[in-house]
């Protein structure tokens, strides 16, 4: 009886992930001050900007209302990609067909926000790769079906610094689950994976490979499609796959990891170890688990733990491949 009642607690998720501006930037959020904001946001890097934005957009209360002109263009795609944060919460994770009319109403209009606040930071510093990665995450939102993608890509292919956010977004953009198909989401990862500018884009073939599991588990009618998946899916090839790309990854890593922003290494750590996990590679997924620590991100770990408890089932996790959880 003693030990139920003094039985370990998990630790409070680290709403920032570990984000070393995280606190700094959400106290300012709170007190609307939009100049520190702007200070914050352009002592980053283009991926480290992205991923402070998406944490603040998580943690702010959902009521607060952003202002209607900004101090800077870094301010202008903070409020975008907070107006997109907003969206995504708002509409809630169920598939199509289970979204409230309201809640997808109000995801709309948050996106046509994000865009006119994109329009006008692109306006301002057409240079800023974060922008574009949030635009793409708003034509997501939007369901925009139109020929925007084409002319975005044509200016972010033109600025001189990369994130791995903006391929990322238009590869989410380009599923069959949102505006387009496996063969284009397949044709986004491999396109910017030839030749990255470092191991950790490797995830978007990783990421591109949960996807179709997804696809296939949840989304596809084909039967002779799902049953092709399924027997690579469980075929000794997949594995190898998986182990091969995981290979690749630990071997750029070990020349450039210092040179790489925090947060594209830390997408790939989540998204490989997830992958790994799935497939039975605990091993692998351990070397992941550990780089990760207590910052689990809720993507793409939210497909298998329920993110209002996601570090008692971290701890769970890291336990099933040998580590040790996280507790008060």
């Amino acid at each position: 009886m003693f030990g139920l009642f003094n039985k370990k607690q998990p630790i409070e998720r680290d709403l920032f992930e570990g984000h070393p501006l995280g606190e700094d930037g959400f106290h300012a959020l709170l007190a609307n001050n939009w100049h520190r904001l702007g200070e914050l946001y352009q002592g980053q890097t283009a991926s480290d900007r992205y991923h402070w934005i998406q944490m603040l957009g998580m943690a702010m209360p959902l009521d607060q209302e952003l202002p209607d002109t900004f101090p800077t263009a870094g301010c202008w795609t903070i409020s975008g990609g907070l107006s997109i944060c907003r969206a995504a919460r708002v509409r809630g994770s169920g598939i199509a067909d289970t979204v409230d009319e309201d809640a997808a109403l109000d995801m709309f209009r948050n996106a046509r926000a994000a865009y006119a606040a994109l329009d006008r930071a692109l306006e301002l510093e057409p240079n800023d790769s974060t922008s574009f990665a949030w635009y793409f995450r708003a034509m997501t939102a939007a369901c925009d079906h139109s020929n925007l993608k084409d002319s975005l890509l044509e200016q972010l292919h033109q600025t001189d610094e990369t994130t791995v956010f903006a391929p990322f977004d238009l590869m989410i953009y380009s599923t069959a689950k949102w505006m387009g198909s496996r063969e284009d989401m397949w044709h986004v990862a491999n396109h910017y994976t030839q030749a990255p500018p470092n191991s950790a884009w490797l995830a978007l073939n990783a990421r591109a490979m949960i996807e179709d599991w997804l696809w296939f588990s949840a989304f596809e009618d084909d039967k002779d499609a799902k049953k092709a998946y399924s027997d690579y899916r469980y075929s000794p090839q997949y594995r190898k796959d998986i182990t091969a790309l995981n290979d690749a990854f630990w071997a750029g890593l070990e020349d450039d990891w210092a040179d790489i922003p925090r947060a594209e290494i830390m997408l790939a750590h989540n998204t490989f170890g997830f992958l790994t996990y799935r497939a039975g590679l605990h091993e692998l997924a351990a070397a992941h688990m550990e780089r990760i620590g207590q910052h689990v991100s809720p993507m793409p770990w939210g497909y298998l733990h329920r993110s209002d408890d996601l570090m008692k089932e971290w701890n769970k996790t890291r336990k099933s491949v040998g580590l040790e959880g996280f507790y008060a």
